[in-house]
């Protein structure tokens, strides 16, 4: 397949692609935001993502957030990429912050060249490499979500893209690892990266990483982008060494106990 090399995205096209590979089991646009809601499964998939103006001032966009995540027993969550000082996205996090929004789970976006990350990768094809386009009970048995186990509802939310791909390594001694692979717009989105703790240090990690690189080449991808903890030091040392840069940074606000309608008047920024 011919592979369309998309352009150098600002973050919140990069972050509306990203969007599209793991979404909510029920979204709504309000204005330039999307509201996304999973029953709790990740928190990219239950809360706001505001790639643009919500087409109304910051305490009405707000009251429609609050209703919109308390009706679904879910606390309400804003999902927070970090822009350039004075841009949009920064004077809402500003904003959000002075009303009482406090910070959870700081992350980075990384990306690379698929060509520039193959030639870091294993040759060939790896023998033990399994990929299906729905994930079977090994795979969610072998997927951690921050060191838990899954919900029942987590398959749909992990089906839940156009193009899915969920890789694993197995062998004589079971499953090694996991990790998900999907492909919008040119870009390989690798996510639910997860090695055994008892097979660590084998360099399960990068061959799961070659496998999905060669599948999302095979898919039209021509470019890749993983989210990260911040603070994951070990997964950002293998990334960086695999040709990734840091593209840019994402958190998530969570409104306080009280109601956001009380917060004083003003309008969204930008």
């Amino acid at each position: 397949m011919t592979r369309h090399v998309p352009p150098v995205f600002t973050v919140a096209e990069l972050e509306a692609v990203l969007a599209r590979g793991w979404r909510g089991l029920t979204e709504v646009e309000l204005g330039g935001w999307l509201l996304r809601a999973a029953d709790g499964f990740t928190s990219r998939a239950n809360s706001v993502l505001p790639l643009g103006p919500p087409g109304r001032d910051l305490p009405a966009a707000l009251a429609v957030v609050e209703s919109f995540y308390r009706e679904r027993g879910l606390p309400p969550t804003v999902q927070v990429p970090v822009d350039a000082p004075g841009s949009p996205l920064a004077r809402l996090d500003t904003t959000l912050a002075e009303r009482g929004w406090t910070v959870l789970t700081p992350n980075l976006v990384m990306t690379a060249d698929l060509d520039v990350l193959t030639t870091r990768l294993p040759p060939g094809p790896d023998a033990f490499l399994v990929t299906t386009a729905v994930p079977d009970e090994e795979w969610l048995t072998g997927y951690l979500y921050r060191g838990t186990s899954l919900p029942p509802h987590a398959r749909k939310v992990l089906v839940a893209t156009d193009l899915p791909v969920f890789a694993s390594i197995r062998d004589a001694r079971g499953q090694a690892g996991v990790a998900r692979g999907a492909v919008n717009d040119g870009w390989l989105g690798i996510s639910a990266v997860t090695v055994s703790p008892d097979r660590r240090r084998e360099g399960v990690g990068t061959r799961l990483m070659a496998g999905l690189a060669r599948w999302g080449g095979m898919h039209g991808a021509a470019r890749v982008a993983l989210q990260v903890d911040g603070g994951n030091e070990a997964a950002l040392t293998l990334y960086r060494g695999l040709g990734f840069t840091v593209h840019h940074g994402y958190h998530y606000r969570r409104a306080p106990d009280g109601s956001a309608t009380g917060a004083s008047s003003g309008t969204l920024p930008g």
